[in-house]
């Protein structure tokens, strides 16, 4: 049992520290000062309570024994203030540095810093600056080499027109759809998942080369989800498609905003079913498109799973996981009020 002894006034003065600082770290260490005075706590208990390993607490112990609180928690770091990374026109290039993608890890932040400036900053130094600037890991998305960054702005902006222009039969209902398709197999999808700490996750996986295609729809607007298993992808299967999503209300002229996969027929070289209309997505924009999130869902749903046939994947994996989506709710939640979506709802065929 380790037990401090403080006069009234040492006392009081630790508790209006205690109540005013708004620093993490010194408040920590007051706060473990103030459980040692009561004299009922082992240094272990303390430890464990503020977080800090044993031999620490004994080094702030001795450290205030030996000059009070000034020792133990308040005296400055030496040579915090003389640090050049204090300064402030080398903290807003760093800030500047990253805005602009000139380095995204903590190495190549500290070889610009030793190679422009000749600071040589420790790589636990450079994680408590990365932290300071606000900075957090993140998952890049993936974008092609090949993509216009301009074109999905652009084709948000003329949405409207292009709508507008479409040769819609006077009187019908219209219905606006997002629509996308994705390959589900029986090779098991591998996604990271919970597990109780030091125990190893394994997970028996199988390899099995066989393929179906999911076709999902979207309307913008109610909200209804029309979804067709197929046995595969090409222009005649595709049409086949547009033929069920055109039997979903035959009643309304349908307008379908989807990607330039090449087995998608285009009005120019294809006929299309009654009363369908087709609108290009511009290349390599995924997130114009809300059916990308749909497959995410479904996919994390069925991952880590076993399914010996397709028959087997469809019913107890992508039916159960679809489900939800028969919910028009459910819907307007993913298809969320993107830019396109807003343009859509904001258009005069609506």
């Amino acid at each position: 049992m380790t037990q401090l002894t403080l006069s009234g006034e040492e006392r009081e003065r630790l508790e209006k520290e205690f109540r005013e600082t708004g620093d993490v770290r010194t408040r920590t260490r007051l706060g473990a000062l103030r459980m040692l005075c009561g004299g009922t706590h082992t240094l272990a208990q303390v430890a464990e309570a503020v977080g800090c390993a044993r031999s620490t607490l004994q080094v702030w112990v001795a450290a205030y024994r030996r000059g009070g609180l000034e020792q133990a928690v308040l005296r400055e770091k030496p040579g915090a203030s003389s640090s050049p990374m204090q300064d402030a026109g080398l903290q807003q290039q760093l800030r500047e540095n990253f805005a602009a993608g000139a380095f995204r890890t903590c190495e190549q932040m500290r070889r610009w810093l030793r190679a422009t400036h000749g600071i040589v900053l420790h790589l636990k130094a450079g994680y408590y600056w990365l932290k300071s600037f606000g900075a957090k890991l993140r998952v890049p998305r993936p974008v092609h080499i090949k993509k216009d960054p301009q074109a999905p702005a652009a084709f948000v902006a003329g949405l409207e027109d292009t709508l507008a222009a479409l040769p819609l039969r006077p009187g019908r209902p219209v219905r606006v759809w997002v629509e996308d398709e994705a390959r589900f197999g029986l090779h098991t999808l591998v996604r990271r998942c919970w597990a109780l700490p030091g125990v190893r996750v394994v997970l028996a996986h199988q390899r099995k080369y066989q393929w179906a295609y999911m076709f999902s729809a979207l309307e913008i607007g109610t909200g209804r989800h029309v979804p067709l298993w197929m046995p595969g992808v090409d222009l005649g299967i595709t049409t086949t498609f547009l033929e069920h999503l055109a039997a979903s209300e035959p009643g309304a002229e349908h307008i379908i905003l989807w990607d330039g996969a090449g087995f998608h027929p285009r009005p120019e070289l294809h006929p299309l079913p009654a009363h369908i209309h087709l609108i290009r997505l511009p290349p390599y924009s995924p997130e114009l498109n809300p059916v990308e999130k749909l497959w995410d869902i479904v996919k994390d749903g069925i991952s880590n799973t076993i399914f010996p046939t397709l028959d087997l994947l469809y019913e107890h994996g992508l039916v159960p996981e679809l489900e939800p989506f028969k919910n028009p709710n459910r819907v307007l939640q993913l298809l969320g009020n993107s830019s396109m979506i807003a343009s859509v709802n904001a258009s005069s065929i609506r």
